[in-house]
């Protein structure tokens, strides 16, 4: 009898698990300036392609989609990064016409596995290419002016020809660190949108290698390492969050953080991410044992993600290492020498008559 009681109780959860996917799936995204839930950002891939749920979900939970280089792999021969990119982008700006699809394209690693502008390029202009001692490909000549401008060209026209928004600058923090001017100049000449894979703690932890003056040239950056990789102690995630309180309106930002990072569960880099978030800002969370980039966490989802923030009462207030901020309907707060975090959210009730 228990086990058949048992049996009953996990079905009924898959069903309501199913029920509210399909449901969360069928909403629509929380776009820039939008306040109803938190403003998720997507980035994926899948070798088969995405099935049918998961563009329902792309269509009802991301305004921004990064198309990773993989993608699709088992469809098309390689390289044909940039065919599936176009082809998905098209997709997904057809199901939903306010998306914001934006192809994956390695601004320092040589990849001509992948990507065919890379693999014209080697045949015609090795020059643009660093090898390593078997003559293989390593990284791109970002010394070299010409090498330059093929990026640039091949980067505008691939946003041009096909539905992509714009580019991920893939390898932005070796390659910005050695080449700056040479990276200020290419994306300088972009005309899509461009996302940069930025904000990188030095050693100490007490600065960035890249900080605000980085984004003169771009539209937004993802920050990689939201409290996660060298985000690693107090003093780094006091920095991490000062600088993000200062980042413009005008730009994009991306936390993204996962289950290696302070804490195997979201709550509390959900909890910074609000703490710094403006009308730009988006969020993406990948749970314990579940790839990073492909289609397992693609549809990761928690129900505070769907709870009505409301618009933000003002900028957040620092106490020593304790960070304070209002919204609309709930309150935020994170310690970052306790580690410890809160989100207390307003009655249903009176949410509820808040809505216009």
């Amino acid at each position: 009898m228990k086990s058949n009681l048992n049996q009953c109780c996990l079905f009924a959860g898959i069903v309501v698990l199913s029920i509210f996917k399909a449901s969360a799936a069928q909403s629509e995204p929380c776009y820039a300036g939008e306040w109803h839930k938190t403003r998720l950002y997507g980035h994926s891939y899948s070798g088969d392609g995405f099935s049918e749920e998961q563009y329902a979900w792309i269509r009802g939970n991301f305004e921004y989609f990064t198309i990773e280089k993989p993608h699709m792999r088992s469809v098309y021969p390689d390289p044909s990064h940039e065919k599936t990119s176009h082809l998905t982008a098209a997709r997904l700006v057809k199901n939903n016409p306010r998306c914001k699809p934006i192809m994956i394209y390695s601004i320092g690693a040589a990849y001509p596995k992948w990507f065919e502008s890379e693999a014209k390029a080697f045949v015609e202009h090795p020059e643009y290419f660093i090898c390593d001692d078997r003559g293989a490909p390593t990284h791109l000549n970002l010394p070299l002016r010409a090498e330059n401008d093929w990026y640039v060209e091949t980067a505008n026209r691939n946003c041009a020809e096909s539905d992509l928004h714009g580019i991920f600058i893939d390898g932005w923090r070796t390659a910005v660190r050695k080449h700056k001017p040479n990276v200020s100049y290419i994306t300088s000449k972009m005309t899509g949108f461009r996302l940069i894979n930025g904000f990188i703690l030095n050693r100490a932890r007490d600065g960035m290698y890249d900080g605000i003056g980085m984004l003169d040239n771009v539209d937004g950056v993802f920050i990689d390492s939201w409290f996660r990789h060298t985000c690693d102690s107090v003093t780094a995630g006091e920095t991490m969050i000062d600088t993000c309180l200062q980042v413009p309106e005008d730009k994009m930002f991306v936390c993204f953080s996962a289950h290696d990072g302070w804490s195997k569960t979201h709550e509390f880099s959900h909890a910074a991410y609000l703490i710094v978030a403006h009308d730009k800002a988006y969020y993406r969370w990948v749970d314990e044992g579940q790839h990073l980039w492909s289609q397992e966490s693609l549809m990761t989802w928690h129900d505070d993600f769907g709870k009505r923030i409301g618009r933000p009462l003002g900028k957040a207030s620092k106490k020593g290492y304790a960070y304070h901020r209002e919204f609309e309907f709930c309150t935020v707060d994170i310690d970052l020498e306790k580690k410890t975090s809160s989100i207390v959210w307003k009655p249903i009730g009176t949410r509820d008559k808040s809505k216009k």
